[in-house]
């Protein structure tokens, strides 16, 4: 199985600033909620964002229908998500279904938010956060279990891979982050996607494959 990260190695920039930036622009969310990006994005790509930085809640989320969720995120992949593909990834991965491989997405984005981007690609599998939804189908702002990030990410895919009889030897994970870090290390076939300047380091001494998906 071929496991893909999500952001910055199949799509330039952030699944969720596109889904937020659309979420705005529809009057579903204040502008107010992109003050934080610049910080979080900075520390992200510095190799500094640690798991405490990393919201439990989405209080932004809270009381708005699934629906109207799923309507924003379907936007957000038409006008901005589907634009910043990468064209050499979905190349790959069609190359991967025609050589009936499976492929996966993990993801520490939301579930709601990459799917539409999982169904076009023809992903069979997706690993991610997921948000938690009240019997009235309104959001409560808080995530079903820990985000799907670093540590928690490996964790996640190794069930997940258990479950389904898979032995990690036998797959590759592609990513772009340091963070990623303890699932390359724990899969057969590591690959290094436009990785970042930690990343890129421990990939060279590590004699790990680095690919440039422009």
């Amino acid at each position: 199985m071929h496991i893909f990260d999500l952001d910055h190695t199949l799509v330039r920039g952030s699944s969720g600033r596109h889904f937020i930036v659309t979420a705005i622009s529809e009057g579903v969310l204040p502008r107010s909620v992109l003050l934080s990006l610049p910080i979080v994005f900075l520390r992200y790509r510095l190799g500094r964002l640690k798991p405490a930085h990393i919201n439990r809640e989405l209080p932004q989320l809270r009381g708005i229908r699934r629906d109207v969720l799923e309507e924003v995120a379907h936007l957000a992949y038409e006008r901005s998500i589907a634009p910043a593909l990468f064209p050499d990834a979905i190349a790959h991965i069609e190359a991967l279904h025609r050589a009936g491989e499976e492929t996966a997405i993990a993801t520490s984005s939301v579930d709601i938010i990459v799917e539409p981007l999982a169904k076009r690609l023809g992903i069979d599998a997706l690993i991610s956060s997921s948000v938690e939804f009240d019997e009235d189908g309104r959001c409560t702002g808080r995530f079903l279990d820990l985000p799907t990030f670093g540590g928690t990410k490996q964790t996640k895919v190794l069930s997940f891979l258990e479950e389904r009889g898979i032995a990690p030897e036998a797959c590759a994970f592609y990513s772009d982050s340091i963070y990623d870090l303890p699932l390359l290390e724990s899969v057969g076939t590591p690959i290094v996607v436009n990785p970042d300047i930690l990343l890129a380091r421990h990939a060279k001494k590590s004699g790990w494959e680095i690919k440039h998906f422009e």
